[in-house]
């Protein structure tokens, strides 16, 4: 919303407020204050310039000016001005650089906006343009460029000099949030702007003496709930014709343009007041008696933005729309009919005000995506209060257009009462909510000025509370209400009488912070996707697998889009996405993400089952390029397991070994392995399907990811763990290959060694497999470096032999191995 202070300073007195402290006091009051610009005269780059220089050019009626403006060297102006195509030379004259937001004409009668720009003329280049006192909103006058008198200092601001009181405006722009709607007025921020300032308002506005009661024109409804009130007047006697400047004026400044008094009124009204209302060229409706009801299956409806030669559109079924004679001519709330469009031909009006239902207009446009100025009121809610009194209004305002405007009937379809609402308060209880020491009197000032009625007995204030704050029903919604007017920033600050409470993390949060800690110290980077997905991109990882089944999922009732309508079941589908979106730019991508995911199946309390994953995906570079090496080798399989093996140390969990897995969904079949801690699953580590990766646009890059269940994980880690003392005798270290069936895994093998040395063993390592000549076909040979001593001594070498000839037996036992020679 667009706050003229000109025009809000007919309401509020605004002398001892700088734009700067209301900015403020509106901010902390709830209304924020996101923008602040000035147009015309007000606009600091709307300067003082001195001609210095003239000359004619060989168009009739051009003029290259420089002009002096208090800059290092003038600027190039050109003009038509007849006032300045002879003796311009030492003149004064008003001058806008560029910046500076103008009025002008847009078509004749009818002001725009334009903001000056430099740019080339005729071929030449034009640093400014000298301004009339129309377009600097000082006046009327167009005929010429505004001189100035005296010897004014080239460069001083036209702020400075000249009377600003007619047009020339300083434009806030403010947030207005569902509960402040009633701030969607000059009138209420008015309003608002006395309340927290305490400064002297006048929120009267001339009005028609016209009632606006039943007869037989009244509105009908087929639906009460969706519309509290509905007035009509029918306008005899109207001139179509532009609007007073001063009204075009206001309407720019708050993002209106201006077309015609009818529509302009309409507009004012609805930017001073907050009420929409809607004028319809009486000669086009079949009766003056209007209706409100739902649309029907298959009604169509051509709106009021639509070009001549357009058809109407169909309806969405159940809209709110403006019938006569049962025929839709407006969309209720949003906009009105191209047919009965006011035109320069109009000279009858029907005139509507009413107040809708805000739900059932939110989702009106929605559904036929108009959205308005209207809508944008109605949406949130308008007060019924203002439907009559926005008639009286907008007939009063066509009157100075229209002098021979005369009404001959009015019509009134209200249901519901307007009553004020009681909504009793303690003071004590609301200065202990606060922390204030506030008095009757304070509170029932700052609520009067608001428009509350308040009356006191003892320590309970009964406020009365219109209709236009359907945000105020409890007692707690006056504790808000005062604690606003008064100002957060006045709040005394106070500290807690009881002592805060220990705060210890969760054993959870404090391992899964680690794991973060220690994946990012790997070299990978943590990505955040979103955890709403869809089904179509979870199915890519099952391009490997076709045949597997699809899973159920969460679905969202009402998703923001297709894109994002179910709740993720695994974190792989956007990590990879994310791979593929940075493979195109960078060599490597090294990421994981630690996150929730969700099934369907009903957990406690009837919600989804939730679970926290860890994936982990890796390709490319394993380091970037460098002098020395110029083509870093791509990460493997290896790299993976490396990275995972680090996590699993750095947890100190027991002992996790590895088992094959050939049939994992979007894994490759022979690079995938689960990995075990006791008889719990961690998850999958492996390489990525390549069907999958071509599903993921990154065909024929290798892919390496682990999916691992982080809840698992968690509950794995040990609450304490011992820290082995370093040996203080040395070691001895013994490398074995042995030869086995390929099935055979390397972690079944280091499985059995470990149980054979028993507390001889320090270290153990695998660092060699070979399959391949001279080793027998379907075998294997696997390599382990091992470490062996004893607690209290050094291990003779009768005693390692032994210990090894015990792992070799034990190696024969249970795999078949024998010794690679």
């Amino acid at each position: 919303m667009r706050i003229p202070l000109g025009w809000l300073s007919h309401h509020v007195d605004l002398t001892d407020l700088d734009p700067q402290t209301l900015s403020d006091r509106l901010t902390i009051g709830g209304i924020e204050v996101e923008g602040d610009e000035c147009i015309g005269a007000r606009h600091p780059s709307a300067v003082v310039g001195r001609v210095v220089h003239h000359a004619a050019d060989d168009r009739p009626g051009l003029s290259w000016l420089r002009v002096d403006v208090g800059r290092d060297s003038p600027v190039r102006v050109a003009t038509r001005a007849p006032n300045l195509q002879a003796d311009a030379v030492g003149r004064h004259i008003a001058v806008a650089l560029p910046g500076t937001v103008l009025f002008t004409w847009k078509e004749e009668g009818i002001l725009g906006l334009l903001t000056v720009a430099a740019r080339e003329l005729f071929g030449q280049p034009s640093g400014g343009v000298g301004c009339s006192a129309l377009e600097l909103g000082v006046g009327d006058d167009h005929s010429g460029v505004l001189e100035l008198a005296g010897t004014p200092a080239p460069g001083t601001p036209l702020a400075d000099l000249l009377d600003l009181t007619q047009g020339a405006e300083r434009v806030l722009t403010v947030a207005i949030l569902p509960n402040i709607a009633r701030c969607q007025a000059i009138l209420g921020v008015a309003r608002e702007v006395g309340a927290l300032t305490l400064a002297p308002t006048t929120l009267t506005v001339e009005e028609a003496d016209v009632s606006v009661a039943s007869s037989p024109l009244d509105p009908t409804s087929a639906d009460p709930t969706l519309c509290a009130r509905f007035g009509v007047a029918v306008l005899e006697g109207i001139e179509v014709k532009p609007s007073p400047l001063w009204m075009q004026r206001r309407l720019l400044a708050c993002g209106q343009q201006p077309r015609n008094n009818v529509v302009d009124v309409s507009n004012y009204v609805m930017m001073e007041l907050g009420q929409p209302t809607h004028a319809y060229d009486a000669d086009t409706l079949a009766s003056p008696q209007l209706g409100v009801r739902r649309s029907r299956a298959g009604e169509t409806f051509k709106p009021l933005v639509a070009d001549d030669d357009d058809a109407p559109t169909e309806l969405p079924e159940g809209s709110p729309v403006i019938t006569c004679a049962d025929e839709v001519v407006a969309l209720a709330g949003v906009m009105g009919g191209h047919e009965t469009r006011v035109t320069a031909a109009t000279t009858r009006l029907v005139l509507e005000s009413a107040s809708f239902d805000y739900i059932a207009i939110r989702r009106s446009q929605a559904a036929t995506l108009h959205y308005t100025e209207a809508s944008s009121r109605f949406s949130r809610g308008v007060d019924p209060a203002k439907v009559e009194r926005a008639i009286r209004r907008s007939i009063a305002l066509l009157r100075e257009t229209s002098p021979g405007l005369t009404v001959r009937h009015t019509g009134l379809l209200a249901t519901g009462s307007l009553a004020d609402r009681p909504v009793s308060v303690g003071i004590s209880e609301l200065n202990a909510a606060l922390g204030t020491a506030l008095s009757a009197d304070q509170i029932t000032l700052q609520l009067e000025k608001v428009g509350l009625g308040v009356t006191r007995s003892g320590d309970t204030l009964t406020v009365a509370v219109p209709s236009s704050r359907p945000d105020i029903t409890l007692p707690c919604d006056l504790y808000e209400e005062v604690a606003r007017l008064h100002g957060y920033d006045r709040m005394p600050g106070t500290m807690p009488t009881e002592a805060v409470p220990t705060s210890l993390p969760a054993p959870g949060l404090r391992i899964r912070d680690a794991i973060e800690d220690t994946l990012v110290a790997a070299g990978l980077q943590q990505t955040l996707g979103y955890t709403l997905t869809s089904p179509e991109l979870e199915a890519r990882l099952r391009a490997g697998h076709p045949d597997a089944p699809e899973p159920a999922y969460t679905r969202v009732t009402n998703p923001i889009s297709e894109d994002r309508c179910v709740v993720r079941r695994s974190l792989l589908p956007h990590l990879l996405s994310a791979m593929a979106d940075n493979l195109r730019h960078v060599d490597a991508f090294h990421a994981f993400e630690l996150n929730v995911v969700a099934w369907p199946e009903r957990g406690e309390g009837g919600l989804p089952h939730e679970s926290r994953r860890l994936a982990i995906a890796m390709a490319g570079q394993v380091v970037p390029p460098s002098l020395h090496d110029p083509s870093p080798r791509s990460a493997d399989a290896h790299d993976l397991v490396e990275a995972v093996d680090t996590l699993l140390q750095h947890l100190h969990l027991p002992a996790v070994r590895t088992v094959a897995r050939p049939d994992v969904v979007g894994f490759h079949p022979g690079i995938c392995a689960e990995l075990l801690c006791g008889d719990q699953s961690l998850g999958h580590v492996g390489a990525l399907h390549p069907r999958v990766a071509t599903a993921f646009g990154m065909d024929g890059t290798s892919v390496f990811v682990a999916d691992l269940d982080a809840d698992t994980l968690v509950a794995c880690v040990p609450e304490r763990f011992l820290t082995p003392t370093p040996p203080r005798h040395p070691g001895a270290r013994l490398d074995l290959s042995v030869v086995v069936d390929s099935r055979v895994a390397a972690g079944d093998l280091e499985a059995t060694l470990r149980g054979a040395a028993a507390e001889r063993l320090r270290t153990v390592t695998v660092f060699d497999v070979y399959e391949g000549k001279p080793i027998p076909e379907g075998h294997k040979a696997v390599g382990f470096r091992f470490e062996l001593g004893a607690p209290d001594r050094t291990l003779a070498m009768t005693e390692a032999e032994a210990a090894r000839d015990a792992i070799v037996a034990a190696l024969r036992t249970e795999h078949g191995a024998e010794v690679r020679t």
